[in-house]
């Protein structure tokens, strides 16, 4: 049997459902948009030291959208590259449950 802390049980639903919305206005964005919203995301990771369940809820649905629109094979491969250690690490918490 494992245990798994109310306030991270709280915190991770708090998350997905904040992250709907979120992508709701991922899909609206313009790629000049994205760019900015990566930034800004970037910028929150730094100050947070990791990635919390609300980063990473945030971020799929934005490096989805970067690399479905992305004009170059650089931006496509860094948003695919990113996505990917988001997921893992998402899969990651998700066994820590």
């Amino acid at each position: 049997m494992s245990v798994i802390s109310l306030a991270d049980y709280r915190s991770k639903r708090l998350a997905d459902g904040s992250a709907r919305g979120y992508e709701n206005q991922i899909l609206k964005m313009s790629k000049v948009d994205l760019l900015e919203e990566m930034v800004r995301f970037q910028e929150k990771r730094k100050i947070t030291g990791y990635l919390t369940p609300k980063l990473i809820a945030e971020g799929i649905p934005l490096f989805k959208a970067l690399r479905d629109q992305a004009d170059s094979q650089e931006l496509r491969i860094l948003s695919q590259s990113y996505l990917r250690h988001l997921q893992y690490e998402l899969l990651a918490s998700r066994k820590g449950e």
